[in-house]
């Protein structure tokens, strides 16, 4: 039996080594006979006579050998003109290729000893079978027609700098423009500069075919058919992906898969470069316009124009940003943190210059931009010169500020105005710029998008309450001493005021709009006087048990807060809560949670819920939220009601804000510094 084995093993052994023989054979045959380049370079010799007139050098007798290009720079070999010997021959224009000389003008300033073939074409220079150039796994694909524009963003191609269409290129620039208009940067980082929820794109036009998964590719399994599909179904072709879908037209799909992949990474000496390419290497890329950063980095998500997305037509919902209610009680600070620090959990990103790449002042650029969406509204020389309409004046006030001053301006969760003392010595313009900018931070929205008309007949009712003159005092500056006014303000204002003066029972004092539209003048008479019939009393009178303090005080006071009025605070102070927590536990549940959530986690609505947004969001900007609502939006306003929602009264849009304060458990900074 055992023989038997070793008989039949010996006969295995002899077929196998047959076998292996005669494959050799085979492939020596087809080696020596059947090599494409020499098939090719007969086919050369026999046509050479056909353009002779044309190109007497063609003439002379080729010998049958490899031709390679060597360019030391480059570490590269390219053996494709031992195939395409014609390409520098322009006699040969309309010969077949690849015997036929290079389209265009490319080579005169791209000349194939200095730049080789593969640069640009890509696949493997060394070796000389189609196949193994073409079709190879192993190496990068050689390029199609098709997408041959990629191969200049090798050198040629800046993202961020201004730099002019390279001619020939038309296509691949075509696709940057697309790239950025669309937004791709707010998720992807492309040369240290983008976001950072999707992988980093500044290598991707060198990865090879083995780097992506064809498993769910529908059409040919190439690396531009690959990027159409994932463009086109993104969650299809990468499960688990959170990028949007394209509805591009076919001519910009092909432009954005061109472009993706002309990118490169450097890899060749400086001197292959251009200027702006490299710069952007260098992180020495210009800035950019304000436009350009929010098309760029913030269209994807918000919208171009700053519609973002519905919380009930998307999986994901978007706030709106060009919305005015938004505008109205968004600051420049909490716009600013947002863009900062972005939202934990949810797909807005932290855009820090230090992770993202952007510069400090793009971030400033963006800031404004968004800003610039709120309505400018009227100047106080064109209102001052209107009468107004007080029945005009009544509606307005009813429907926008009755819900918080009060029906007849008697006060309630806001300020007192129709107080004697503030109308005495608020003048028009003073209560102007607090109607057209409102103060930030707090409760009191920005009513710019009244016109010219509305803000006359409100100030000519607001004028209506008043019995005695306005004081007319000289303008002009108070001198003190800052330190020992900041001393008289924490012993004597934050009890009302708040410790940081951003409010409390009090209003916000230390607010900047208000400093900036309060004059000294306005500021002394109001600290010396008080305000009747509320807790201001006035400090140069008979306080009885409370000490009076001196005109020196005063004066030392208005300095210190003359002193904030520029600053710029590390965080942005929630100010005092009010309202009652336990209560507004029980509101919100019955109100709001069916949008943003039982736990506040967002569901068709804004996550409320969230550490970073909390600390953006001053317990006025919550109160005035609620108050006004967001039009055209699911989100209605608590302050006046409708039909199908009930007014609440300001104690309970309190409760609810001190309910929200309440998951505020990690304060964070605005800036790191």
């Amino acid at each position: 039996m055992e023989e038997r084995y070793i008989k039949l093993f010996r006969i295995l052994a002899l077929l196998g080594s047959l076998l292996a023989l005669i494959m050799l054979i085979m492939m020596g045959i087809e080696e020596y006979f059947s090599r494409d380049w020499e098939t090719y370079q007969e086919k050369y010799q026999k046509i050479a006579g056909e353009y002779t007139l044309q190109s007497p050098e063609m003439s002379r007798d080729y010998r049958t050998e490899i031709h390679q290009i060597v360019v030391d720079p480059l570490n590269l070999v390219d053996r494709c003109p031992s195939c395409h010997l014609g390409i520098e021959n322009p006699a040969l224009q309309n010969a077949p290729q690849p015997l036929g000389s290079h389209p265009g003008d490319i080579l005169s300033f791209h000349p194939p000893e200095k730049y080789g073939c593969t640069t640009c074409h890509r696949g493997n220079g060394r070796v000389l079978e189609i196949q193994d150039v073409c079709q190879s796994s192993e190496v990068k694909s050689i390029h199609s027609r098709d997408y041959i524009q990629s191969a200049c963003g090798k050198c040629h191609l800046a993202i961020f700098d201004e730099n002019p269409v390279l001619p020939g290129a038309e296509k691949l620039y075509r696709g940057l423009s697309i790239f950025k208009n669309e937004g791709c940067l707010g998720c992807h980082k492309l040369r240290q500069v983008g976001g950072i929820i999707g992988p980093d794109l500044t290598e991707q036009g060198n990865k090879i075919r083995g780097s992506y998964r064809f498993r769910y590719i529908s059409g040919p399994l190439t690396i531009p058919n690959w990027l159409k599909e994932h463009f086109l179904h993104p969650d299809q072709i990468s499960p688990g992906s959170a990028m949007l879908a394209f509805d591009l037209p076919e001519k910009n799909l092909e432009a954005l898969i061109t472009f993706t992949l002309g990118l490169f990474r450097p890899d060749y000496p400086l001197e292959f470069y251009s200027f702006h390419h490299l710069r952007e290497f260098k992180q020495r890329r210009r800035i950019s316009k304000s436009s350009e950063i929010f098309g760029m980095f913030c269209a994807a998500c918000h919208g171009k124009q700053g519609e973002g997305k519905n919380y009930q037509e998307n999986k994901t919902g978007v706030p709106t940003l060009d919305n005015q209610d938004f505008q109205a009680v968004a600051s420049r600070d909490f716009i600013e943190f947002s863009i900062l620090k972005g939202r934990s959990g949810r797909q807005m990103s932290a855009w820090n210059p230090e992770i993202t790449g952007l510069y400090e002042e793009e971030i400033q650029k963006v800031v404004e931009f968004v800003r610039e969406w709120r309505k400018k509204g009227p100047n106080f020389k064109t209102v001052k010169n209107l009468t107004g309409d007080l029945p005009t004046g009544r509606i307005l006030y009813l429907q926008n500020c009755a819900f918080c001053h009060g029906e007849n301006g008697q006060g309630g969760i806001a300020v007192t105005l129709n107080n004697q003392d503030f109308l005495t010595l608020a003048d028009d313009e003073f209560i102007f710029q607090t109607l057209i900018h409102g103060r930030s931070n707090t409760a009191m929205p920005a009513w710019s998008r009244f016109s010219a008309d509305q803000f006359a007949s409100l100030l000519k009712l607001i004028r209506s309450w008043q019995n005695n003159p306005t004081v007319k005092y000289n303008p002009g500056t108070i001198s003190g001493n800052v330190n020992r006014g900041q001393d008289l303000f924490d012993h004597l204002c934050i009890r009302c005021h708040g410790r940081q003066g951003s409010g409390g029972i009090g209003p916000a004092i230390l607010n900047r709009d208000f400093l900036k539209v309060a004059s000294d003048q306005f500021l002394y008479q109001t600290i010396s006087r008080g305000r009747t019939h509320t807790a201001m009393f006035g400090w140069a009178q008979d306080l009885g048990k409370l000490e009076r303090i001196k005109n020196e005080d005063m004066r030392d006071l208005i300095a210190f807060m003359k002193s904030r009025a520029d600053s710029i605070p590390e965080q942005i102070h929630s100010g005092q809560s009010v309202g009652r927590a336990a209560p507004g536990a029980k509101l919100y549940e019955k109100h709001c949670s069916e949008c943003h959530g039982y736990n506040g986690e967002g569901k068709q609505a804004p996550a409320l819920h969230n550490q970073e947004f909390l600390s953006a969001a001053s317990n006025g900007f919550l109160l005035a939220t609620i108050s006004l609502g967001r039009e055209g939006t699911t989100m209605p306003s608590w302050g006046r009601g409708s039909e199908k929602y009930p007014a609440l009264t300001g104690s309970q849009r309190n409760d609810i804000v001190a309910f929200l304060r309440s998951w505020h458990l990690q304060i964070i900074k605005k800036t790191d510094k």
